[in-house]
């Protein structure tokens, strides 16, 4: 079983209070996720739900955060699922405009991608004596992923001019 859903598996066997676990907004997008990835929903009902908890007036940025931050994590650290959140991407894309979100734009998501998958490749490790061969390699294996995500996410989601 990938890392990814080893984690998804163990954040929701503990979710963060009993009574306000529908209230965790984080918690609320994994267990969706948890289901579509499994096959227990479809892309445009796992759509509606996992943005259910984005406010739809008023500032959404932290929920959006949440969200596009569990999506790009999905795609980097389960390869094998990676086709299936793009097609919740696109699902999502097609949700009607709200007051506060417009859904096609898919909003803040290319700055959170490029915060949380990019820029921390920006410092060269791989000259540094200190950091062990297997970092190193574990560090090769990550940016494979996460370029291979990315062009996949290119490809899929951009449309051609």
């Amino acid at each position: 079983m990938p890392r990814f859903k080893e984690w998804l598996a163990f954040y929701l066997t503990d979710p963060p209070n009993e009574q306000t676990a529908d209230d965790d907004i984080p918690f609320c997008h994994s267990r969706v996720l948890a289901l579509y990835l499994d096959g227990s929903i479809d892309a445009d009902t796992a759509a509606d739900q996992i943005t259910a908890p984005i406010p739809a007036a008023g500032d959404a940025g932290q929920e959006l955060f949440t969200l596009w931050a569990l999506l790009g994590q999905a795609m980097v650290e389960s390869p094998a699922d990676r086709g299936k959140v793009l097609d919740l991407l696109r699902a999502i894309r097609s949700l009607p405009t709200t007051t506060n979100v417009n859904w096609q734009d898919l909003p803040l998501f290319d700055r959170i991608w490029y915060e949380w998958h990019r820029v921390p490749h920006r410092y060269d490790m791989w000259d540094l004596e200190f950091v062990s061969q297997g970092a190193k390699a574990q560090q090769r294996i990550c940016v494979e992923e996460e370029g291979k995500a990315e062009a996949e996410m290119y490809g899929e989601l951009i449309p051609a001019e």
